[in-house]
């Protein structure tokens, strides 16, 4: 359980214990508000079902990505489920080989599972950056 710190180092355990149901790709509705005291608020940006994760020793990883603009992703999968949060600019991610294309802008998020194939680019004229955070296996 993440402790209740009052400073941004609490935001990675906020960002996780936050946004832990929809499916990949899809952006989360208009962020819920739960809990505002204070001067103090605590919003739900994203929340996914985790179904099918195993029993093991996993590693929670929270990453900076950025591109400059033209630049491309190339296509890849992942060891486990994460979720992104866009920071700066925009992105278009091609899910599953391109059979679906999705572009988020600043302040979006979205999911992508383990197992599927995705690529993409940056999708605007500035900078892209992405939170990117990862249930990984520990290995």
């Amino acid at each position: 359980m993440c402790s209740q710190q009052k400073s941004w180092t609490s935001l990675p355990c906020a960002l996780v214990m936050t946004v832990l149901m929809t499916s990949p790709g899809a952006v989360a509705q208009e962020p819920q508000v739960l809990f505002s005291r204070d001067g103090e608020m605590l919003r739900l940006l994203n929340k996914v079902d985790l179904e099918d994760v195993k029993a093991g020793k996993y590693v929670l990883r929270m990453t900076e990505y950025s591109m400059e603009p033209g630049a491309k992703i190339a296509s890849h999968t992942h060891k486990g489920p994460g979720l992104r949060y866009v920071l700066e600019g925009s992105i278009a991610i091609e899910f599953n080989k391109g059979d679906k294309v999705e572009t988020y802008h600043a302040g979006q998020t979205y999911f992508e599972p383990a197992g599927f194939h995705y690529g993409g680019y940056n999708a605007g004229s500035g900078r892209a950056r992405v939170i990117i955070v990862e249930l990984l296996p520990a290995d």
